[in-house]
């Protein structure tokens, strides 16, 4: 019989944002919060949106591109995430998606297995929504397609 992990995400999430606090949520407080950037630094998806957040995002996004750097130039040696441990118990973790880093902060001395756990868990919906997000990115937006699809008239001019 097949049971459900109660640390399994329920369903697919339609966004990294959702797949962000869906991740948070699940992590019993482990986890402060969740950015999701790209290599340069652009933050594409945060756990929770307040002026706070916003502030760590940024701060977040900056260190993940020197990170992203790190990530390109470490990338034969097979390294996949980069754990920090800062002064006051926290711990920001940095994992490499490929087209995007995720970077995680904990609260002070965390359960650094229960994170890894769920990291493994929601990697691959993680992944799934990223590509959503991509592929919505790189779609025409309704006029192009209008356009692209509106038959084209000839016009003669009479001269």
């Amino acid at each position: 019989m097949l049971r459900m992990s109660r640390l399994a995400p329920a369903y697919p999430a339609e966004s990294p944002e959702e797949v962000l606090k869906e991740l948070v949520q699940r992590s019993l407080g482990e986890l402060e919060r969740a950015v999701l950037a790209t290599p340069d630094g652009v933050v594409l998806a945060v756990s929770s949106s307040s002026d706070y957040d916003d502030m760590l995002a940024a701060l977040s996004a900056a260190v993940v591109a020197g990170v992203g750097d790190a990530f390109r130039q470490h990338l034969l040696l097979g390294v996949r995430h980069v754990t920090i441990e800062l002064e006051d118990g926290r711990v920001a973790i940095m994992r490499d998606l490929g087209s995007a880093v995720l970077c995680l902060v904990t609260r002070p001395k965390p359960n650094l297995g229960l994170i890894y756990h769920l990291l493994g868990k929601h990697e691959s919906g993680l992944l799934a929504a990223l590509d959503r997000y991509y592929a919505r990115a790189a779609e025409p937006a309704p006029i192009e397609r209008a356009q692209a699809a509106a038959p084209r008239a000839a016009y003669r001019v009479k001269g």
